[in-house]
């Protein structure tokens, strides 16, 4: 009698993960999904609308600025009521006004916050249709602080503000552009601290004037166009 082989059994052995095990990877599954639906939201309703706002407030800061700079100077055109003011405590200045054959109040439109170059000097037709000229000398927002002319060497000396350290250097290229101007110096500037932070630039301008073709006082009968 022969003896049966034993069959071979094939034996696969699977482990499986003990329930808590399975529970706890479902709940930590559960916790990064919750934490990241909070990252998402938090996202979303604070930090876009806090950035938005911080801008809105930067915005906000500027405006006031320029308002508070707009009100400072209108008081101090109120306060000067002109040129004439600014020039009321040197003496030797309005003597040199007073007695000078150049038409300074047309060269004084250089300080002038609204003056283009068409302003300024006698230019031909084609110049005047030159958009060029149609464009302001001074930058806005710069206002003067002091001026001072001397009739002996036929030049301005004027203490300005601008808002930043370009625009001294677009108005000291503009003013060079005007052609009685025959150069402009401004050696310096100083930093002027200003409520919100902020910092504006002030310097002090040499403008020396080209007698020969500056714009002179229109004798009697005279048109000054």
């Amino acid at each position: 009698m022969k003896k049966s082989k034993p069959r071979a059994i094939n034996e696969v052995k699977v482990k499986l993960l003990p329930e808590k095990a399975k529970r706890d990877y479902v709940l930590r599954f559960v916790s990064y999904i919750i934490i990241l639906v909070f990252v998402i939201l938090n996202f979303l309703m604070v930090y876009i609308p806090r950035n938005n706002l911080t801008s809105d407030i930067n915005k906000v800061k500027r405006r006031i600025a320029n308002i508070e700079l707009k009100i400072e100077n209108a008081a101090y055109i109120i306060r000067t009521s002109g040129y004439t003011a600014i020039f009321r405590n040197n003496n030797d200045t309005v003597n040199d006004i007073e007695n000078s054959t150049l038409d300074l109040n047309k060269i004084f439109l250089l300080l002038d916050n609204n003056a283009t170059f068409n302003d300024v000097q006698n230019l031909s037709e084609l110049e005047q249709a030159n958009p060029e000229n149609f464009l302001r000398i001074k930058p806005e927002h710069s206002f003067v602080e002091y001026v001072s002319f001397k009739e002996s060497d036929s030049s301005i000396t004027v203490t300005i503000q601008f808002d930043q350290i370009s625009d001294l250097f677009i108005y000291q290229g503009n003013l060079l552009k005007v052609n009685y101007v025959s150069d402009v110096k401004a050696p310096n500037y100083t930093l002027v601290p200003m409520p919100n932070g902020d910092s504006r630039v002030r310097t002090t301008m040499l403008i020396s004037l080209d007698i020969e073709k500056a714009p002179m006082v229109p004798k009697v009968g005279e048109s000054n166009e």
